[in-house]
């Protein structure tokens, strides 16, 4: 069974997450200028849970295995896009299990919740995965000389 908490309740998976994150995304941390204590800042701040930025942790018994956020900006590119959800990250042991979709999913509710009539994303490898969940795209673009869309989902849609 997978729990999904607010990162504000499990603070110290933290550095977990700053380590798996610079391990995945590496390069466009450093194209763009960020260190590995720039990461660990950037989730840090996302502990609240009535706006922006906030995040969650899933959990399978007492192991964190995967966590997302939604922020207010993910793509400098287009500030006009509001918000944003990103650092979608689980485990690789726990991967092909659903978490991700679930995490997924939480991060759409907390958007409405918030009173976000859409919200927005950017992905460079997993379109399938947010398409299969009624994500739309929005336009494919170059970010850090890689490929990448934008997509969006409308909360009323399923």
């Amino acid at each position: 069974m997978i729990r999904v908490k607010y990162l504000k309740d499990c603070q110290d998976t933290i550095p977990t997450w700053t380590d798996c994150f610079w391990r995945e995304w590496q390069s466009i941390y450093q194209a763009t200028g960020r260190t590995q204590q720039d990461v660990q800042a950037s989730i840090a701040e996302r502990t609240n849970t009535d706006g922006l930025p906030l995040a969650v942790v899933a959990f399978v018994k007492d192991v964190a295995v995967g966590t997302g956020c939604l922020k207010t900006n993910d793509f400098t590119a287009r500030p006009d896009l509001c918000p944003w959800v990103a650092g979608i990250y689980v485990i690789p042991d726990y991967r092909r299990r659903g978490v991700a979709s679930i995490i997924l999913q939480r991060l759409e509710q907390e958007s409405v919740n918030l009173g976000y009539p859409c919200c927005f994303l950017w992905t460079a490898s997993a379109e399938l995965l947010y398409f299969k969940h009624g994500w739309e795209v929005v336009e494919r673009v170059d970010y850090c000389d890689a490929p990448a869309t934008i997509m969006t989902k409308t909360a009323n849609k399923s």
